[in-house]
């Protein structure tokens, strides 16, 4: 593992680093691999500028994280797994090829043929056609197609022949049943006294093979239809896939389960209008997307620079109020304290800026091992943040460019007063 840690930020092609060496370490089209909560990064070097700087191909897609463990993926490494990956398709293809040969042989060849088995060594035998030109004619024993009735008989074939043992529809059916009923009968095919069945495995063959779920006993086609409608998919028709015992966590399509920490999703939990993620049986917070922000979806907008000429500097003042904090997220259930970050105490701000805090807030007994997924925790609200320090720097442009102009009188005052002086 690389030296020092890495800060990415949503939306940026510009990775920092702390106490790294990547221009040692990485060059131009490398990539560098990095795990944001839980979820791996593989991220293309367009140019490295210095041992803390580095550009991207193209900018990070996920959440701003600092303090990340990093790893150098060099180009040659790729290089070396796609040459791989050719050999080994290469192989099959051949391996299919002989397949191919070998079966054409079996299919449309007569007497013997010899087919070349994957080991290299070949295997002489009967072709198709041989062993049916072999078997022409022949009906000495087992099932004969040219058998067309039997009138000599006068005696019902047993059971153990395959027969009945009766002579009319009725008496067959007393034989074959002899004596069993619908309960011994449901035992057979390993069904319960109820509608439930037990099977070791069951395996659909079709072209797209499905079960239909009847709720309720519906007379419609299905209530729900899971469905193998592709190659390598599954569908649900009709229906909500629900996971009582959450989804389990895999590194990329085919890395490594971690089914001890299972991860779901609530929509609107705490009437919050947003996506809660909850791993294991803690509640992390909102995912956080890029919301639209076009004007067509808002209503009631009113600009407060042009409400108010105090509302910039009135966000001016709050914000000079903020107080920057480092702190450790607790341990929450199976989530571990976190490393130390660098933010703010959305207790602090709920005083100064009410706007930017959502929630209730915890009470001052608030017990975490005994409430850990407590609904009334404070939240800060990202953008109303950002917009209160537009504010701010707005604000502080109108004073910078009124001290300016009054610099600037000032000096052609002075300049008049010198001249008259001379």
């Amino acid at each position: 593992m690389p030296a020092g840690t890495i800060t990415l930020t949503n939306n940026s092609s510009t990775v920092s680093g702390n106490v790294t060496a990547f221009a040692t370490e990485l060059s131009a089209n490398d990539f560098l691999v990095a795990v944001v909560g839980g979820v791996t990064y593989t991220l293309g070097v367009k140019s490295v500028e210095s041992a803390t700087s580095l550009t991207l191909i193209t900018a990070y897609g996920g959440p701003t994280t600092s303090g990340l463990a990093w790893t150098a993926l060099p180009n040659q490494a790729l290089v070396g797994i796609t040459a791989q990956v050719a050999a080994d398709v290469a192989k099959a293809i051949r391996g299919l090829n002989l397949d191919k040969a070998n079966w054409q042989q079996i299919y449309t060849g007569t007497g013997n043929v010899t087919v070349t088995l994957p080991d290299g060594t070949t295997y002489t035998g009967p072709a198709w056609n041989g062993i049916t030109a072999t078997l022409a004619g022949k009906a000495a024993k087992g099932v004969n197609n040219d058998i067309t009735s039997l009138t000599g008989l006068t005696t019902a074939l047993s059971v153990a022949q395959g027969g009945t043992g009766a002579i009319t529809a009725s008496a067959a059916w007393t034989a074959l049943l002899n004596g069993r009923t619908v309960a011994n009968a449901r035992g057979d095919l390993g069904l319960a006294t109820s509608s439930a069945a037990n099977f070791a495995a069951l395996e659909l063959s079709s072209g797209t093979p499905y079960i239909d779920f009847h709720y309720a006993s519906s007379a419609s086609d299905y209530s729900v239809r899971l469905i193998n409608d592709g190659a390598t998919k599954l569908s649900l028709i009709a229906g909500q896939f629900d996971s009582s015992g959450g989804y389990t966590s895999r590194i990329g399509t085919n890395g490594g389960i971690d089914t001890a920490v299972p991860w779901n999703f609530f929509w609107n939990y705490n009437n919050a209008v947003q996506l809660g993620m909850f791993v294991g049986t803690g509640f992390i917070g909102y995912v956080t997307t890029n919301s639209a922000s076009d004007k067509g979806w808002k209503k009631d907008i009113n600009y407060l620079s042009e409400i108010s000429d105090k509302a910039n500097s009135d966000a001016l003042n709050e914000v000079l109020q903020w107080k920057v904090a480092t702190f450790k997220y607790k341990a929450r259930g199976i989530i571990p304290e976190s490393a130390e970050k660098l933010g703010f105490i959305a207790n602090d701000l709920v005083n100064t800026s009410p706007a930017c805090v959502t929630g209730q807030g915890l009470p001052d007994d608030y017990d975490i091992e005994a409430d850990p997924n407590n609904p009334n925790a404070y939240n800060l609200d990202q953008i109303a943040i950002i917009a209160k320090l537009t504010q701010a720097v707005q604000a502080q442009h109108q004073m910078i460019t009124s001290q300016n102009e009054t610099v600037t009188d000032l000096q052609k005052r002075i300049s008049v007063l010198e001249g008259a002086g001379a």
